[in-house]
């Protein structure tokens, strides 16, 4: 046998081995080079419902604290009222001949007394006033909320229907907001902050006319906003003469406040 061929055939094969695995290798790297981008996508989700559910009111002095006010609006909606005072009593008094001016009846002030309210028939009170004792002073106020487009803003106005009873009117009698406030809550829910545009010193006719309490454009409109006074700063006036219209007995009228907000499109630009 030629030993020495099969040597160089041997020699041969072996040595060619690597060149083969060589080729294969370089032609794997050089397909994963040509590779150089990729693009893949997940989905993301969400969802929006409007509101559909009540927001409650929140303490004036302190939103972290809570605080339960009676009867909240229950109302819900992108733009509605969270809570207004209920009732604004201002007292029982002798008729009077002259142009009064009477204070509300504040239920925490010192030395107050049932008595006090307003009364039909005598010995019930017509309902007392709707105040928020807080932990530094007695708050009246109104509460709305705004989920709406941020390019809104909205209007507060008030009406006063006047004092009736059984056909009885109290002519011109005025119900007198002096030196209001509002403030915003934060995003957080952890404080206030001020706003300006309160109207000062609103005289509610017995007309039913709204007039302006506060305005807010787009730029601080949206979230939880509250106007307040004190309760020494509301009054009612009575025109000279005309509380003589009640009988010779304890006699009690009513009126209505009635709080309107409305959208204010495009508002601040």
């Amino acid at each position: 046998m030629n030993y020495k061929y099969l040597k160089r055939i041997s020699l041969f094969s072996i040595a060619a081995i690597p060149l083969v695995c060589g080729a294969i290798l370089t032609s794997s790297v050089n397909a994963d080079d040509t590779n150089t981008s990729d693009t893949a996508n997940t989905n993301a989700f969400i969802s929006f419902t409007g509101k559909n559910s009540p927001v409650n009111p929140v303490n004036p002095d302190n939103p972290s604290q809570p605080v339960n006010p009676n009867n909240p609006t229950g109302h819900t909606g992108d733009l509605a009222f969270d809570y207004i005072p209920a009732n604004l009593n201002f007292g029982n008094h002798d008729k009077n001949a002259n142009t009064q001016t009477y204070s509300l009846v504040d239920p925490f002030a010192s030395g107050y007394k049932a008595s006090d309210d307003a009364q039909d028939p005598v010995g019930t009170s017509m309902g007392q006033s709707t105040v928020l004792k807080g932990a530094q002073k007695d708050y009246v106020f109104v509460q709305l909320h705004d989920m709406m487009n941020p390019d809104s803003g909205w209007n507060v106005n008030a009406s006063f229907d006047g004092y009736t009873n059984s056909g009885k009117t109290l002519n011109g009698a005025t119900i007198n907001l002096k030196d209001g406030n509002a403030q915003k809550l934060s995003a957080d829910g952890q404080s206030w902050s001020p706003m300006t545009g309160v109207s000062n010193n609103i005289q509610l006719g017995s007309d039913n006319a709204p007039q302006n309490v506060l305005s807010a454009d787009k730029s601080k409109s949206a979230g939880i906003t509250q106007i307040y006074w004190d309760p020494s700063n509301i009054s009612t006036t009575i025109p000279v003469g005309s509380s003589s219209v009640a009988g010779k007995d304890q006699e009690g009228f009513r009126g209505k406040i009635t709080w309107n907000v409305n959208a204010t499109p495009n508002s601040g630009e």
